[in-house]
């Protein structure tokens, strides 16, 4: 990490997001139809909140004003949005974690590729420690580097879309 953040004269920071960001633009360019549709989960996870938000209300109302007939019709309307939200949410990990595996998958090959093409493994016999596993390391790093910016997309884009559409109802 040193090493590329002093040769560039940036922050160790910047130089990992930047390689990240080189490293995910082919597999974003791929996986679209899969990125486009945690868009939509999110954005629908956010309506039916919304929407249980109105219905907490209605349901509350009616029940202050011993109205039985409007809360049989918002106990009604409950069970749907209940159900939505569940299975929104269940299609949302789904779709979180095959992007995750699909890209730690891509940049595994991409980088076990590398790896092997440059001779790498050949020094190897002269390291000693840990390293002597490359494939165990390069698993885990890849793990750790695809999992969390995809996790924090996600609950970014969802904690901001909360921020402004609940912002809005108050």
């Amino acid at each position: 990490m040193e090493a590329g953040a002093g040769q560039s004269g940036r922050s160790g920071v910047s130089f990992l997001a930047q390689r990240l960001g080189i490293l995910a633009w082919p597999f974003c360019l791929q996986s679209w139809p899969l990125t486009a549709l945690l868009i939509v989960n999110v954005l629908l996870q956010l309506a039916i909140q919304y929407r249980l938000n109105y219905w907490s209300r209605d349901f509350f109302n009616a029940f202050g004003r011993r109205d039985a007939h409007t809360l049989r019709a918002e106990a009604l309307i409950f069970l749907p949005l209940a159900g939505s939200s569940v299975l929104v949410a269940v299609l949302t990990v789904w779709t979180r974690m095959t992007i995750q595996r699909r890209w730690r998958a891509w940049m595994t090959r991409h980088l076990i590729d590398h790896w092997l093409a440059n001779d790498l493994f050949r020094q190897l016999r002269f390291a000693a420690g840990e390293d002597q596993n490359p494939e165990y390391r390069i698993a885990e790093d890849v793990r750790v580097a695809t999992d969390g910016p995809v996790t924090l997309a996600v609950g970014l884009l969802a904690a901001v879309l909360n921020a402004v559409i609940f912002i809005g109802i108050l």
